[in-house]
């Protein structure tokens, strides 16, 4: 009987490891998967001169991630937020070249395109 009470501990022991394995494992893939390249699409009538993303959490709203000089009117760009923070929630904020501009808050995980 002892046997086999010390067998029970030993497989609830390895159970609740490879359960916190998978945990840490699945955190990771998630993490990994994270946000994907988004079409920033510019619908207004000024170029777009720069496009700052940060999480939505950050008050600081990162560097200038459009590769380019302008985005002209109807023009798009791929733009890859990731950062490899956690979460998928950015602030896409364009600056118009008349000095205007405008923030956004996209999803990156699930969304794609985001218009201004």
């Amino acid at each position: 009987m002892n046997a086999l009470t010390s067998f029970a501990r030993s497989i609830k022991g390895f159970a609740a490891v490879c359960a916190v394995g998978v945990a840490i494992a699945s955190t990771h893939a998630e993490a990994s998967m994270g946000s994907q390249p988004v079409r920033v699409i510019n619908h207004t009538t000024e170029p777009i001169v720069a496009v700052f993303v940060s999480h939505d959490y950050d008050q600081f709203r990162g560097p200038n991630l459009l590769n380019m000089p302008e985005l002209r009117a109807e023009w798009s760009v791929l733009i890859d937020p990731s950062d490899w923070g956690p979460g998928c929630i950015y602030d896409f904020t364009a600056l118009l070249k008349n000095g205007t501009h405008f923030t956004q808050q996209v999803d990156a995980c699930p969304v794609r395109e985001v218009a201004f």
